[in-house]
């Protein structure tokens, strides 16, 4: 009963939340890379890209249909943990599909 989802604040962060997919899948694939670096107190950025999709199956899995997303975004260390705002854009961007998302989270992506 359980399906995974993909798209939102820590997995292609070009999408809004589980919007890869809307149904959701029994089979997932993600993989991402992001470079931080420290700006000045506290204060420091990020650029990321990842690739992943989410399928029914995992007989349905095919590379040639991954999705695409590449961002950067600000980062303040607070006392609670880090306070991330990043913007995604979809590098394969389809018909009828936004350019990319703006996430507003707390916590590192991964």
């Amino acid at each position: 009963p359980d399906r995974f989802y993909a798209g939102g604040d820590y997995s292609l962060r070009g999408f809004g939340i589980d919007a890869v997919n809307p149904l959701g899948g029994n089979a997932l694939l993600l993989g991402g890379a992001e470079l931080r670096l420290d700006v000045w107190h506290g204060f420091s950025t990020g650029l990321f890209l990842e690739a992943g999709n989410v399928y029914g199956l995992v007989s349905q899995m095919d590379l040639a249909n991954l999705r695409y997303t590449a961002g950067m975004g600000v980062r303040y260390k607070s006392a609670f943990g880090p306070i991330r705002v990043d913007y995604g854009w979809k590098l394969d961007r389809r018909p009828q599909e936004s350019a990319g998302e703006l996430h507003v989270t707390i916590g590192h992506a991964f």
